[in-house]
């Protein structure tokens, strides 16, 4: 669209572009949005009408999911008027990026000021008049099982506390973990190793929820955040925290009523049903087939099921392929256990950690062969390194040479230690890390030849 025949000093108008921008995106066309609103910016604009094309601007680059120039867009509508458009409080938590965005809200990884740690600020859309409790029952859900599987809220609140207006709450922040889908996306699906690591702790989480007679309703592998780390003993092993408990539901209101109905589905858009969990992963009661009953702690075990088996194949669960888990049959039946329509034939929290606990003793050699198999390649790119420092630098760089007590001529040299990377100097033969106490062998190159406990 071209304005530049209009009067784009009149304030009408820009008021109607912008209001324009805003109906393009409700109804989807996000590109045209975008292209009216930067229209829009380059008028002549009252400073309440900047911040609020910026702000609109914002939500546009959100759906499109740009949300590096959405940051940007809602930066400069705060810095305009920060009472209007912060979504929390961002003198005390200031925003360092986006992590995402929903039906319900968005999410930010913020700095926690006075801490000087990073967190991660959850804001909402609308505005929940009622309790505390009633407005941020995701924070309170949280707080009573937050520990190995679930992070820790750590704070709650409102922009405007005397209106209620623009709810927000904090939660810790795991550094270097990201969501499902997003590893997914970056490295490929788990192996089976992992799966199984990733599936216990999930299950094992479900469980804390569960006892303390919390539902989460929306597990899927955008609420479980994966991180990979190396133990002491160089073993590696993954680290799960499951979140986005906002439709949870304490068990006992469950029982008189249901929490979706097929009439509300039909009622609401694509987008708003985003609100009510991922479709895929949503149990035949949550999606209102009210012959499976109300929803229950086994909508959690479908959701479990669909959710382990994208995390291990990369594909959508609509439904599950024996080929893609060839090697693992036992696990696809476990899978499959899972998501049956029925909810009484799917197993329960407990019977479900039995059967990976069971199935991840079944593969530990083969998991720790694989380790060993990748300390090795890491061992041998280091030494590989380490043969080209010394071909680049003179031999003294890197050995030194001695006479001992009995004046034998005894050569030193540098040493990468296999196991915690700790360079010293050493002799030929066995040596120990005066670090992590490693013993291995070395030849005359400095290069390790056996190694042992």
């Amino acid at each position: 669209m071209k304005l530049k025949r209009l009067d784009l000093n009149n304030p009408e108008l820009s008021q109607l572009v912008i209001m324009g921008g805003s109906v393009l995106s409700s109804a989807g066309a996000l590109p045209e949005a975008e292209a009216l609103l930067r229209e829009a910016q380059a008028m002549r604009l009252s400073e309440a009408d900047r911040a609020l094309a910026a702000f609109n601007l914002f939500q546009v680059r959100l759906r499109n999911q740009a949300f590096d120039g959405a940051l940007m867009a809602l930066q400069e509508a705060i810095k305009i008027d920060q009472e209007a458009y912060a979504l929390h409080d961002v003198e005390k938590y200031p925003i360092e990026r986006i992590l995402g965005a929903g039906g319900m809200g968005c999410v930010f990884l913020c700095e926690h000021r006075l801490r000087k740690q990073r967190v991660v600020v959850k804001c909402f859309w609308e505005d929940c008049q009622g309790t505390v409790e009633e407005v941020f029952k995701e924070a309170f859900a949280m707080s009573e099982i937050a520990g190995e599987y679930v992070p820790m809220p750590l704070d709650y609140g409102y922009v405007v506390p005397v209106k209620q207006e623009r709810a927000f709450f904090v939660t810790e922040y795991l550094e270097g973990a990201i969501d499902g889908e997003t590893w997914l996306a970056k490295r490929g699906e788990l192996s089976l190793a992992e799966g199984l690591q990733v599936g216990l702790q999930i299950a094992k989480g479900l469980e804390v929820a569960h006892v303390a007679g919390i539902v989460h309703f929306d597990l899927k592998p955008a609420n479980v955040l994966l991180k990979k780390r190396v133990d002491v003993s160089q073993v590696s092993e993954m680290v799960v925290k499951i979140i986005d408990f906002g439709l949870a539901h304490v068990e006992k209101p469950l029982q008189q009523q249901a929490l979706i109905t097929r009439q509300t589905l039909n009622k609401i858009s694509l987008f708003g049903q985003a609100v009510f969990g991922t479709l895929d992963y949503a149990s035949p009661e949550q999606q209102g087939f009210e012959q499976y009953g109300p929803p229950s702690v086994k909508s959690d075990v479908f959701a479990f099921g669909a959710t382990l088996y994208r995390l291990l194949t990369n594909e959508r669960p609509r439904k599950l392929n024996p080929r893609r888990l060839a090697e693992a049959p036992a696990l696809f039946d476990l899978l499959c256990d899972c998501v049956e329509e029925q909810p009484h034939r799917r197993p329960s929290i407990p019977e479900l950690i039995r059967q990976l606990e069971g199935l991840e003793k079944k593969i530990k050699p083969s998991q720790l062969d694989a380790v060993e198999s990748e300390a090795e390649d890491e061992l041998e790119q280091l030494l590989e390194l380490a043969r080209c420092q010394y071909e680049q630098n003179p031999l003294s760089d890197f050995s030194s040479t001695r006479f001992s007590d009995d004046e034998e001529l005894i050569t030193e040299i540098n040493v990468v230690c296999p196991y915690c990377d700790y360079i010293f100097t050493a002799t030929e033969g066995g040596v120990e890390c005066p670090k992590c106490h490693w013993d291995f062998d070395i030849d005359d190159d400095g290069d390790v030849i056996s190694s042992y406990e």
